[in-house]
């Protein structure tokens, strides 16, 4: 009795929710709809292009040199600990920025932040390639293990050099630019 007692509670919290549900989309617009898509466009066209990407990586490299990279993406996933995103102060500054004309200057520090990232992750790669990865059979080179940790450090840093453009492409609801830019970003490989 109890057992059915819940199921039925659940199945009256899953309908009043659909039905909630179904109330906000009749409420949206066309225009609400139309960037609803183009922003699940946006995330969906990254997540498949990465996809790819990863794919190619593991048909293209070797076992040993996608295992290096592996373990490389995985210092680099706790070296990113020490670079904050500085362009997130534009969700709660944006308008203010805007109206007093010093959105561009804000988005210059940016930049010049960002690049300051590049220069401490190479610091980071030439230091972190000096140690070789334990246990190997086969000994790799200090080349492949810095070009291995750059190409680790680029991929998720170089999100945060077309961010701060983005972010404001955002607030100013011109997501069909901003689907343009990320797949744009993803076919080069500077988005990962």
């Amino acid at each position: 009795a109890r057992a059915q007692y819940n199921l039925a509670r659940m199945k009256n919290r899953s309908v009043l929710y659909f039905k909630d549900l179904m109330k906000y989309f009749k409420n949206l617009t066309k225009q609400q709809i139309y960037y609803f898509f183009l922003t699940v466009a946006e995330h969906w066209s990254v997540r498949v292009l990465d996809a790819i990407i990863t794919l190619i990586l593991i048909r293209s490299l070797n076992v040993l040199d996608l295992g290096s990279f592996v373990v490389y993406q995985s210092w680099v996933a706790v070296l990113l600990l020490f670079f904050p995103a500085l362009e997130n102060i534009l969700y709660r500054e944006f308008s203010t920025l805007k109206e007093r004309g010093e959105l561009g200057n804000e988005i210059a520090v940016f930049r010049i932040f960002n690049i300051f990232k590049f220069i401490l992750a190479f610091i980071f790669a030439f230091i972190c390639s000096v140690i070789p990865i334990g246990g190997s059979i086969q000994e790799i080179s200090w080349l492949h293990r810095f070009s291995s940790l750059c190409l680790a450090f680029a991929l998720p840093l170089s999100q945060a050099l077309y961010g701060t453009y983005r972010e404001p492409l955002r607030f100013e609801l011109k997501q069909k630019t901003i689907v343009i830019i990320s797949i744009d970003g993803q076919h080069t490989g500077s988005n990962y």
